[in-house]
């Protein structure tokens, strides 16, 4: 059926996945996720809640 639609509307028919692009760029992103969030995290854990008060 997708064939039939794809050929009336002069678009490629067979859809074709960069599978090796997807495997290498997905766990990538994710560990780029998990350290730009981490970093500011990290950050907070960190801070002497106490001094940050009594500055205020």
């Amino acid at each position: 059926m997708w064939r039939t639609l794809a050929n009336g509307v002069h678009v490629a028919p067979d859809l074709r996945l960069p599978v090796v692009a997807l495997v290498l760029v997905l766990p990538v992103a994710a560990a780029a996720a998990a350290v730009i969030a981490g970093i500011p995290g990290w950050r907070a854990a960190h801070i002497d809640v106490a001094e940050v008060l009594r500055t205020e």
